[in-house]
């Protein structure tokens, strides 16, 4: 699924298997990463971002054509540097992956970077 542009007061479930690409901004709302989910992209989320074990995050510009689904594979290679926000608290679970792109010394244009911002901003990455 591709979100591009902004959408206000909702919360998205990938399920396993699928992919979110996103372009833009999650206003109100969280992101949860099921298992073999991929979320890839640039923007804001505005509330949690939960990646559950077997999920991939990979933030950075996606140059995926849809409905062509990112695997491990093809989201990392498929993607160009880039920022996501998390306005809220952000955990990564054991088992998951954060895919980064690091090269240079300018943030989204040589590499990736994760801002979590708002008053409840705590990281927690296990496993």
């Amino acid at each position: 699924m591709l979100l591009n542009g902004s959408t206000t007061g909702s919360s998205f479930v990938v399920q396993t298997g699928s992919t979110l690409t996103l372009a833009g901004s999650i206003n109100s709302g969280g992101v949860t990463l099921e298992n073999a989910a991929v979320l890839i992209g640039t923007g804001k989320i505005g509330g949690a971002l939960i990646a559950h074990s077997g999920a991939e995050f990979v933030p950075g510009n996606s140059r995926l054509s849809l409905p062509e689904t990112a695997s491990s594979q093809s989201a990392i290679s498929n993607s160009l540097p880039g920022q996501l926000t998390v306005d809220g608290p952000y955990t990564q679970q054991a088992g998951s992956t954060l895919a980064l792109q690091i090269n240079g010394l300018i943030a989204g244009t040589d590499f990736d970077q994760i801002e979590v911002t708002g008053s409840n901003r705590i990281v927690t990455l296990t496993g």
